[in-house]
């Protein structure tokens, strides 16, 4: 049977049977209430960080190059941790991104960066999205690099977040990052 938000069960405010974002927002009080998510619905977000690298850089074509290195707090104890990255960059130089790795802490993880290989010399960029458990709490140390298996000298792309230096129609980049703590 249909609930219908005609004012007759208390819910003074919704006369029309159709429920807005206004109506919820002078409505709704949680306070001090519990809200059930359905069984299946996943963990609950219980804490998120985000970091931004705004710098232009040239790459090098070393063997074992470290792109980015910087310490964020992960909050709790036994949370998932989602790590999402999206990052511009300019004139492909090799292939696409599979070697590029996400370290936390000493321990690296080559899956789940992805950088599309086009045949030109434009903007393009890269993604990552990974997901980290059995970490504590406390600051942790994040790279971002590339790592050749055979020990040869490549390179990802030429230049990290482009700006007019790339071409003058360009504004000036940046690279971010979401890290979000999800309780199991």
């Amino acid at each position: 049977m249909p609930l219908i938000l005609d004012g007759s069960l208390g819910v003074d405010l919704i006369k029309d049977g159709v429920v807005t974002a206004n109506d919820l927002a002078s409505t709704l009080d949680l306070t001090g209430k519990t809200v059930t998510l359905p069984s299946g619905v996943g963990g609950k977000l219980v804490a998120y960080q985000t970091y931004t690298n705004s710098v232009r850089q040239v790459t090098s074509s070393s063997t074992n190059y470290v792109l980015m290195d910087f310490n964020i707090t992960k909050q709790f104890s036994n949370t998932l941790w989602v790590i999402e990255g999206l990052f511009p960059t300019n004139d492909h130089t090799t292939n696409g991104g599979i070697y590029m790795y996400l370290e936390v802490d000493g321990t690296r993880e080559y899956r789940g960066i992805v950088r599309a290989y086009e045949n030109n010399v434009e903007a393009n960029g890269f993604h990552l999205k990974q997901l980290w458990s059995g970490l504590s709490a406390g600051s942790k140390n994040i790279k971002i690099g590339w790592s050749a298996v055979n020990g040869t000298s490549n390179r990802q792309f030429a230049v990290l977040n482009p700006d007019s230096n790339e071409d003058a129609r360009n504004r000036a980049t940046g690279s971010f990052m979401t890290f979000y703590e999800l309780a199991p």
